[in-house]
C-alpha cells in the first residue's frame, strides 16, 4: 500500500469528519433558535438523581444534580450567572462548572474559575444558615454550552426536596432520578400532570431499584405576580422514605400523619423543661384584672404582639424548633413558632385550657396532610 495516498486519503478523512462536526453541530444551533426563536436560551438536561442506600448501619442520602444549557441570542450571552444552595442539614460535597465552546469545528470546555458563596437572602428571613454558591461562566457566544454539576449530601431522611419539571426557560430534557438499595421503600406523588405526560419507568440494575420519571420539551414557565403559589400549576414530583430495614430491623419514615406527627412532636419534647420566674410574674400582672379565660389570653396575646419583635432566625434545625419561652422573653424577639411558644406558656402558667402549639397551612401549597404527609 501507498503510505502517501493512504496519508492523504486520513487527512481527507479528517476533514470530512471536522466539516461533518460543524454541519452537525451548525444544525443543532440553528434548530434550537428556530425551534424557540422568542427565547435567549434552551435547557438542554435538567436532572436531579437521589441515591439512597445504607451505609454503616444508617441511611445515606446523596443527591447529584447536572444542568446544561444552550445560548441562543447576543442577550443571552449576558445570562452568564447560575447558583445552587446548601446547608447545614444538606451539605455540599462536590460541584464542577464550564462552558463548552467552539474552536474551529472543536467543543472546548473552558474551566469556569470565578465563583462566590454567600448567604442566601430572603426578604421573610432575616437570618438562615442557607449559604448560596455563584458560577461566572466564560468566554460564552451564541451556540456556546453552560454546564455543571454538583453533589449533596441530606443528613435528614425526612427533609427531602421536591422537583420541578419546569423553568424560565425551555427545556428539552427534565429527568429526575431515585437510585434506592432493596431493603429501601419509598412514596412519591405526582401533581399537576393531569394528561400524564411524565414518562415514568422502574428497573432493577446490580441490586439496585431505579425509579426514573422524565419530562421532554417543557415550555417555558411563565411567572406572574399576585397568583396562587407555583405549586398550584407547575407539574412538580415529591418524594419521601417510607421505611428501611437494617439487619432485620424496620424504621418507618414517613407515609401518614402519625408518623409525620411523631416526628414533629421530636421537636417540642425538651423545651420548656424550667419555669422561667419572670415571664411567669409578666403573666400574672397582665391578667390579674381579668375574669375569664378569653380575656386572659387576650391580654397574653396583645402583650406578645407589642413587646416581641419579629425575627426569623433559622439555623439548621433552628427552623424547625422552637426555643424555649424564657430565652425569646429574654431577648425580646423571635420567629413565629418561637412567639406561639411563649404564648402556650404563659396561657400554662394561667391555668387556660386547650392552648397548644399546632401546624398552621399555607396558601402556598395547593394540597394537605392527608394527600402528603411530609
Amino acid at each position: 500500500m501507498n503510505w502517501s495516498i493512504s496519508k492523504n486519503n486520513f487527512f481527507a478523512s479528517l476533514l470530512l469528519i471536522g466539516i461533518h462536526f460543524i454541519s452537525t453541530a451548525q444544525n443543532s444551533f440553528e434548530e434550537y433558535k428556530k425551534q424557540y426563536p422568542d427565547f435567549n436560551e434552551v435547557v438542554l438536561l435538567d436532572y436531579q438523581g437521589y441515591d439512597i442506600s445504607i451505609e454503616n448501619k444508617k441511611i445515606k442520602i446523596i443527591q447529584n444534580t447536572s444542568f446544561e444549557s444552550m445560548i441562543l441570542s447576543e442577550n443571552g450571552i449576558h445570562n452568564n450567572k447560575e447558583s445552587f444552595t446548601y446547608s447545614e442539614l444538606v451539605k455540599l460535597l462536590d460541584y464542577d462548572a464550564y462552558s463548552i465552546i467552539n474552536v474551529k469545528g472543536k467543543e472546548k470546555k473552558v474551566k469556569v474559575t470565578q465563583t462566590s458563596e454567600k448567604n442566601s437572602s430572603s426578604s421573610s428571613v432575616f437570618f438562615d444558615d442557607i449559604k448560596e454558591r455563584q458560577m461566572v461562566f466564560p468566554n460564552l457566544e451564541t451556540g456556546s454550552k453552560k454546564v455543571y454539576h454538583y453533589k449533596r449530601e441530606f443528613i435528614d431522611p425526612f427533609l427531602l426536596h421536591k422537583y420541578m419539571f419546569i423553568g424560565g426557560y425551555p427545556i428539552k430534557n427534565a429527568t429526575f432520578e431515585v437510585k434506592t438499595d432493596k431493603n429501601i421503600n419509598i412514596g412519591y406523588k405526582i401533581f399537576n400532570d393531569p394528561n400524564n405526560t411524565i414518562e415514568f419507568s422502574k428497573k432493577e440494575v446490580k441490586g439496585k431499584f431505579i425509579y426514573t420519571w422524565t419530562l421532554k420539551d417543557v415550555k417555558a414557565y411563565k411567572f406572574e405576580g399576585n397568583s396562587p403559589g407555583i405549586l398550584h400549576s407547575a407539574p412538580h414530583i415529591d418524594i419521601y422514605i417510607k421505611d428501611y430495614t437494617i439487619n432485620n430491623t424496620k424504621t418507618e419514615v414517613l407515609n401518614d400523619i402519625d408518623l409525620l406527627h411523631k416526628y414533629y412532636q421530636g421537636f417540642v419534647n425538651n423545651i420548656n423543661k424550667k419555669e422561667c420566674i419572670d415571664l411567669k410574674k409578666i403573666t400574672e400582672d397582665i391578667t390579674k384584672d381579668k375574669t375569664s379565660e378569653e380575656e386572659k389570653i387576650k391580654s397574653i396575646f396583645y402583650w406578645v404582639k407589642d413587646n416581641i419583635k419579629y425575627v426569623a432566625f433559622e439555623n439548621g434545625y433552628e427552623g424547625f424548633i422552637p426555643r424555649d419561652a424564657s430565652l425569646v422573653y429574654e431577648r425580646k424577639f423571635g420567629d413565629c413558632k418561637d412567639m406561639a411558644n411563649i404564648i402556650v406558656t404563659m396561657a400554662q402558667y394561667e391555668n387556660i385550657n386547650n392552648v397548644n402549639l399546632c401546624w398552621i397551612g399555607t396558601r402556598d401549597i395547593p394540597y394537605s396532610y392527608t394527600e402528603l404527609a411530609t
